[in-house]
């Protein structure tokens, strides 16, 4: 997985110099792996407002601003939870895009949910969800 993101890191850094468009994350399973990625490479200050990594539930609630509602009902690794990670960093960063990563990794991982969904977020509260897992949204980006 590191060889592919440092691969298409700096295909990013071009979309988003030549669009003249910014960007944030919210991390969870990633653990700060986004933003290390983005900003290995010469130039992420042109276009990269920053990050935030929240991997403990709560901090998703305290300091993202996830809904507890939603943490209740969809739990910490949703889609849900993942939209509002997003929409919420974006806000607070003031960024054009932004992008989350909700996590299931580990040795308690939920059964049943995907290891990590990562989630676009952009301009205006239009969602794409570009993948699956972690690896699988790398290697689709990479093709």
């Amino acid at each position: 997985m590191q060889e592919q993101a440092i691969e298409i890191s700096p295909q990013v850094h071009e979309f988003f110099i030549s669009s003249g468009l910014t960007l944030s994350a919210a991390e969870s399973c990633t653990g700060g792996l986004e933003a290390s990625y983005i900003t290995d490479t010469e130039g992420a200050s042109n276009f990269f407002r920053g990050g935030i990594v929240c991997y403990y539930t709560e901090s998703k609630i305290d300091i993202l601003g996830v809904s507890p509602e939603t943490i209740r009902l969809h739990g910490a690794v949703s889609s849900h939870a993942a939209i509002e990670m997003a929409e919420r960093v974006r806000s607070l960063f003031g960024a054009d895009y932004s992008i989350s990563t909700p996590s299931n990794l580990g040795p308690t991982a939920i059964k049943g949910k995907e290891a990590c969904s990562f989630l676009l977020q952009y301009q205006k509260r239009r969602n794409r969800n570009i993948g699956g897992s972690c690896l699988q949204a790398i290697e689709s980006k990479t093709k």
